[in-house]
């Protein structure tokens, strides 16, 4: 009986515990903004650790079945502060939401200073922390590919260590660097950000128009990065730890003609000599015995193809991939611990980093090491100081370009002989060499060491005036040794050779800068006061030599050797000495106005033309503050940007205008004589080239944060540009520097960020859309509007253009084309079925091929280019995938094309009698460059890549509380899976070493490039 009471006891528990736990109560209200009291339809509303929710209807209204017990609503809506109400009993619950107002008030860095972003008035795109860390790169400028309209970054090589070249709203100048300024934490630099580790950057920003530019002056004219590095916090110490490492491939190769492919091509070279040196339209294996008849091995592995009754199967020719043999998987690594600690008086951040990338080339690799250390120390209530600083090292081992030596080489060859010792001249082609000996015997090591320091001391004089001076020092060494052994393709069996070359470089900069602000009622005022100086200092040296007497000592005692190949040295010294002035107003937090003035004076210009002063103006209206704009609802912020500004840039070297002396020698009876002469004519004229720009901008944010964008127009003209000139042959001197060309730049920038897709379960979709297109012209050069068809720059016209004859397929041998051709030929011609056919654009009537027929036949920059980001998560799941896009320029491929039967190269579909449709002229043993060779080097170079794909998982929170972890995040990426492109360059993305910047060129045998599969690891503790 005692049993069955307990039991009924039991069970009577159990089914009032049940009814409580499915109890369910009906909670209802409404959802209002609390700026006007509008319903809010959309909200979610949940159930806070629940999977029950709903939204509100059009009238603002919701109601939700939740279950018994101690509840929780969130309510949650895109552009408002989430909002949080205990349940309590209540049956209806009403809440006003707040509009967030976060990203309007988000601290956007300036020039000197910072902002609010609803108070900027310039062009100015922020790329913050988690932008940066999307993608695994060496630097910050690969982090900016993509990232910011007006920027266009190109990679100058895919050798391990090698940066982007970035250009900011096109080219300006013949002569000077299109290159940026960077500016970390506040201190301008005169050299690049390789050695700056992209994990310690906290945001970087772009200044594109001379409004926010010109208060840099002259250094300012090609645009502005502002990068700012991370900060200690105050609060309990944490650790941060990043790290990734994984495997490289080529992206694209350049396809060459294998063993068969190469024998064929060899016997069509010598089939079209003038004495048909090869008699058979098919393989002969007797013809095939005189042909290939220099070297042993390649005769016999010829030969092996035909079997005892002369009948021949190309099949059983053996083939020598030559790239392969240089090509190696490529290693990269990354780690970086970071430490941050602080309170309400001091805050420190600690960081070391380790980077390493071993190439895809075998004597090519990259390893970069860094620490750094900001610290910001508030002393009094009035005074406070800080320091960021960095010491970073680098070793490149830079390498040969043993891709681009494996290009000629005879498929057909063997790299070892049957004792399996490396062949030093594979095929017993007197010009060919095996790279094979470079791998270890050319050596070109380069090392540097850089300290970058910020060091700052502010002083709240009184109220809203304070005073700071910063102090930034530059120190870098490098040095660069170079050793080429006797058997390399180099040296050709000579003797070994040596270079060594050393420079140091000391630049600083010392700023005084006074701060005032006032708000008064609707009024809001901020000066800025600058006195800078800033100076570079440096110097180099280099010693080359020959005929080493051992050559394990590589370029280390150069001393030794028997033959001392050069000696020089170099010193250069400049100075910036400026001045400047800003003032911000704000009227009613919707009018908007910045002035700016700046004085800058270069020691590198004449005396009477050190000085110049570049003006700014920007006015911004904040039109969604308007009254007539409240009833536009979709409309969070709307804001009408219009600025004017000039920079400066004086683009010259140091002692230029100061005329020079040069050695020169004499032969006195048999004894050398050695004196000096005039070099270059002093110039007393010569002063700063000067950018005008006009620029029109829309700031928008629509549907409660789900569509945010930017819209910038712009017009910049360059003046006083610095050219050669030439004198009169009788003045003793060819040319001069002077300042007289023009040249111009408009655009378009757009960017957009959307919310796709946001649901209650967690899903989210996310999109960054990016277009930008730059048109430069020339406006006028040293004739006046007169062309400089030696230089290829023409009125009118991109500074960078492929000015050349305009190929027009193959000549046929038809009636029609036989006939036309002899029309040519009476006329100079030499044209002959299987050869170029130009298009003749300025006569076709005339039938002679003279200078007048060439034409602009494309652009060597970009017309527009995109980027396309687009970000799915759920829950503790993300995926991103980036695409780029470079389309509508010209690009020359250089691929090598020697059609003499020779050297191998690019395996190309090339016309013969019965293959009449070869897009490549036929080959002849007569002729290795073919008239008009250059025509086949020309392609479109657009392109579409995918640049990152990242997939990334956060562990949730509970479990990372059990582990005494704070954060966690585990990834694979894959950097350039895939890519698009009708070019036969390996990458139309990348530019040549050796490409200046208007001839942005791309070389297909370079290294190629890579393709990274990478796993990352993301800990906080």
């Amino acid at each position: 009986m005692k049993n069955k009471l307990s039991y009924g006891g039991l069970w009577l528990y159990l089914l009032c515990h049940s009814l409580t736990l499915y109890a369910q109560s009906t909670i209802q209200g409404k959802v209002t903004d609390a700026k006007d009291g509008a319903p809010l339809p959309g909200v979610t509303v949940s159930v806070k650790g629940k999977a029950l929710g709903t939204q509100t209807n059009m009238k603002g209204e919701y109601q939700l079945k939740v279950p018994g017990g101690q509840n929780t609503l969130v309510f949650s809506f895109i552009g408002y502060l989430s909002q949080e109400q205990a349940i309590d009993n209540r049956s209806t619950i009403n809440i006003v939401l707040q509009e967030d107002l976060k990203k309007l008030d988000e601290v956007v860095v300036v020039g000197y200073g910072q902002q609010k972003r609803r108070d900027v008035t310039g062009s100015i795109v922020s790329i913050g922390e988690a932008k940066i860390k999307q993608s695994p790169v060496l630097s910050a400028a690969q982090a900016l590919q993509g990232r910011a309209p007006g920027v266009y970054a190109a990679q100058s090589s895919n050798r391990p260590g090698a940066d982007a070249r970035i250009q900011i709203r096109g080219r300006r100048s013949f002569n000077a660097s299109s290159d940026p300024l960077y500016v970390i934490d506040g201190i301008p630099i005169y050299v690049g950000i390789s050695e700056l580790n992209p994990n310690d950057i906290a945001s970087m920003e772009v200044l594109k128009d001379a409004s926010a530019t010109a208060i840099y002056g002259s250094r300012g004219a090609n645009g502005v990065i502002l990068i700012t590095t991370k900060r200690g916090k105050a609060g309990k110490v944490t650790v941060d730890y990043n790290g990734y490492t994984g495997v490289q491939e080529p992206l694209k190769l350049m396809e060459t003609f294998d063993g068969p492919g190469y024998a064929e091509y060899r016997r069509e070279a010598f089939r079209n000599t003038r004495n048909n040196q090869y008699p058979s339209d098919v393989p002969d294996k007797a013809l095939d015995e005189q042909l290939f008849k220099q070297d042993a091995t390649v005769l016999q592995n010829v030969l092996n193809a035909y079997d005892a009754n002369g009948n021949y199967d190309p099949s059983k020719i053996h083939s020598t991939d030559w790239g392969d043999l240089v090509l190696r998987t490529g290693f990269i690594q990354n780690h970086q611990v970071s430490v941050t600690a602080g309170n309400d008086k001091t805050k420190v951040l600690f960081s070391a980093s380790y980077y390493q990338n071993k190439g895809i080339i075998k004597n090519q690799d990259y390893t970069r090491w860094s620490l750094r250390l900001n610290v910001d120390q508030q002393i009094t209530d009035a005074i406070r100081i800080g320091m960021s600083s960095v010491f970073s090292s680098f070793i490149q081992n830079y390498g040969s370009d043993l891709y681009s030596a494996t290009y000629g080489i005879n498929p057909l060859s063997a790299p070892y002989d049957s004792s399996g010792k490396l062949i030093f001249q594979p095929g017993n082609d007197a010009q060919i060499y095996n790279p094979l000996f470079d791998v270890n015997g050319m050596v070109d090591e380069r090392r540097k060491f850089r300290f970058l320091g910020s060091f700052f001391g502010e002083v709240q004089l009184a109220k809203g005036l304070k005073y700071r001076i910063n102090f930034g020092p530059d120190y870098g060494p490098y040095r660069q040794g170079e050793f080429r052994s006797a058997m390399t393709t180099d040296r050709k069996g000579g003797t070994a050779w040596a270079r060594i070359y050393n420079d140091s470089r000391f630049a600083y900069t010392l700023e005084n800068l006074l701060f005032y602000n006032k708000d008064l009622k609707n009024h809001s005022l901020g000066v800025t006061l600058l006195q800078s100086i800033q100076e570079e200092r440096f110097e180099s040296s280099e010693e080359k030599a020959f005929d080493l007497p051992y050559e394990s000592q590589g370029f280390y005692n150069i001393g030794t050797a028997v033959t001392i190949d050069g000696i020089a040295s170099n010193y250069k010294r400049q100075r910036l000495a400026s001045f400047m002035g800003r003032i911000n107003y704000s009227y009613k937090d919707k009018y908007l106005l910045t002035l700016s003035t700046r004085a800058d004076g270069s020691s590198v210009l004449a005396s009477d033309n050190k000085f110049d002063f570049f003006p700014s103006a920007a006015l911004a209206w904040r039109v969604k503050q308007e009254p007539f704009m409240q009833s536009a609802g979709f409309f969070d912020d709307l804001k009408l940007r219009l600025g004017y500004g000039v920079t400066g840039n004086s683009s010259v070297d140091p002692y230029e205008t100061l005329g020079s002396l040069t050695k020169t020698s004499y032969a006195w009876d048999d004894v050398p004589a050695y004196g000096f002469r005039p070099d270059k004519i002093p110039n007393p004229l010569l002063h700063w080239e000067r950018t005008a720009q006009y620029n029109v901008g829309l700031d928008f944010t629509l549907l409660k944060g789900r569509i945010a964008g930017t819209v910038d127009a712009y017009l910049q003209r360059t003046s006083n540009l610095i050219m050669d000139r030439q004198l009169p042959t009788a003045s003793g001197f060819p040319n001069i520097q002077y300042n007289v060309g023009e040249t111009s730049n408009r655009g378009l920038e757009v960017s957009l960020n959307t919310l796709n897709v946001d649901t209650k379960s967690g899903f989210r979709w996310t999109t960054d859309w990016m277009f930008y297109t730059n048109r430069e012209r020339i406006e006028r050069l040293y004739g006046g509007k007169k062309d400089d068809i030696g230089n290829k720059w023409f009125i009118g016209q991109p500074i960078g253009v492929i000015f050349d004859y305009r190929m027009d397929g193959i000549w046929q041998n038809t009636p029609e084309d036989l006939a036309l051709m002899e029309e040519y030929n009476k006329n100079g011609s030499n044209f002959a079925p299987g050869k170029i056919r130009l298009g003749n654009v300025y006569d076709p009537k005339e039938h002679k091929i003279t200078a007048d027929d060439r034409a602009i036949l494309g652009y060597t920059t970009p017309r527009w280019i995109g980027s396309l980001t687009n970000t799915f998560s759920y829950k503790g799941l993300e995926l991103m995938v980036f695409i780029y896009t470079q389309q509508k320029y010209l690009i020359r491929t250089d691929k090598r094309l020697a059609l003499a039967g020779r050297y191998n190269h690019m395996a190309i579909d090339y016309w013969t009698p019965t293959n009449t449709d070869g897009k490549y002229p036929r080959p002849s043993a007569d002729v290795e460059n073919v008239e008009f060779q250059d025509l086949l080097y020309y392609e479109d170079g657009s392109f579409v890549k995918v640049k990152t794909a990242t997939l990334g998982y956060n562990l949730p929170q509970g479990l990372l509380n059990r582990l005494g972890v704070r954060s966690m995040k585990v990834y694979v990426s894959a950097e350039n899976p895939f890519m698009f492109t009708k070019a036969d360059s390996m990458d139309p993305e990348v530019l040549n070493d050796s490409s200046s910047d208007r001839n942005f060129r791309t070389s297909p045998v370079s290294t190629p490039t890579p393709r990274s599969f990478l796993f990352g690891l993301n800990v906080g503790f």
